[in-house]
C-alpha cells in the first residue's frame, strides 16, 4: 500500500487495527454475611500489516497478530480480606527479525507490597488485607 498527500511523502505503510471485549459481574452472596463475588475478562486481538517495517527489512512478515485473553475471580470476605485468583494468555505471530528471539526467564517471587505470588506462568494468585478503618463522626 502506498500513501501520500499532493506534495507529501509517499511509500509504504504499517497500519494496525484493534478490537477488543471485555465483561465485569459483581454478586453480593447475602447467605455468606454479604461477601461480594466478582468476575472479570478481557480479550483484546491486534492486526498489523507492516508493509514499511518489511520494505526496510525490519520484519519477515508483513502480516502479524496479537492476542491477549485474561479472566480473574475475586473473592471479598466480608470488609477484612479478599482473595483472586486469575489466568493470562498471550499469543501472537513469530517475527524473527521483528521480535527478540532470547529466552524470557521464568521468575518466582514474593512481593511484600501487595502480597502476590508471581510463577513466571500465565496465572495468579493475590490475597489483600483490608486494615480496620476508624470510624469518625461527621462534622457538625
Amino acid at each position: 500500500m502506498f500513501k501520500g498527500t499532493r506534495n507529501g511523502i509517499t511509500g509504504p505503510m504499517d497500519g494496525y487495527t484493534d478490537w477488543a471485549a471485555d465483561f465485569q459481574c459483581d454478586r453480593t452472596i447475602p447467605r455468606f454475611k454479604n461477601d461480594v463475588l466478582s468476575v472479570r475478562g478481557s480479550y483484546i486481538r491486534e492486526n498489523s500489516s507492516l508493509l514499511a517495517t518489511f520494505a526496510a527489512g525490519g520484519a519477515a512478515q508483513t502480516a502479524h497478530h496479537l492476542n491477549t485473553a485474561q479472566a480473574n475471580v475475586e473473592h471479598h470476605f466480608g470488609t477484612k480480606l479478599s482473595g483472586t485468583a486469575g489466568l493470562f494468555d498471550i499469543t501472537g505471530t513469530r517475527d524473527s527479525l521483528l521480535f527478540s528471539q532470547a529466552a524470557v526467564p521464568r521468575t518466582k517471587s514474593l512481593r511484600e507490597d501487595d502480597r502476590t505470588l508471581g510463577t513466571g506462568g500465565p496465572h495468579t494468585l493475590t490475597i489483600f488485607p483490608h486494615p480496620e478503618r476508624e470510624q469518625h463522626p461527621a462534622p457538625a
